[in-house]
């Protein structure tokens, strides 16, 4: 019994209960990611923005022949579903037909911009139309893009 005792007792004394300093930097930096921030709306939609455009580029850039493999790869890298939303079709929701109206019916010269609207109270939708010349004629809508997104990911999105 006595040799157990000083045996945890050399133990307890051996180890000192200190950190390096790699240890110590690393539980910091734990702390730091773990706390609770404040952020704007304003924030949140600049991100929605930055990570919408991120990934429609590399839809768009993907081509025709890789477009369903880097459609996959993106909605799981970035737990987000990524579609088309097109004139007539009558699974969109009311928002998404309210913005393929708009960009159907907006003057041909203008130039169409991305858009992120809420969706309910945890989800993003980024879209942005997808154009194509017409022969003789000006820019036409073809379809728009559509990534919707968990507000949560985008949040993490912000520090990254």
């Amino acid at each position: 019994m006595k040799y157990i005792l000083l045996l945890s007792l050399l133990v307890l004394v051996g180890c000192g209960g200190s950190l390096s300093n790699e240890q110590k930097k690393q539980l910091k930096e734990g702390m730091e990611a773990n706390q609770i921030k404040k952020i704007s709306e304003a924030e949140i939609m600049d991100a929605a923005f930055k990570l919408g455009r991120k990934i429609s580029e590399e839809v768009t850039h993907a081509g025709p022949e890789n477009l369903s493999e880097a459609t996959r790869r993106l909605e799981a890298e970035h737990h987000v579903k990524i579609y088309p939303l097109q004139q007539g079709d009558s699974l969109l929701l009311q928002i998404e037909q309210q913005l393929i109206e708009a960009y159907t019916s907006a003057d041909p010269n203008l130039e169409l911009t991305d858009n992120v609207q809420k969706i309910g109270t945890d989800s993003l939708l980024y879209t942005v139309p997808v154009m194509e010349k017409v022969e003789g004629e000006a820019m036409q809508f073809k379809y728009a893009l559509g990534v919707r997104m968990p507000q949560k990911e985008v949040i993490l999105s912000i520090n990254n």
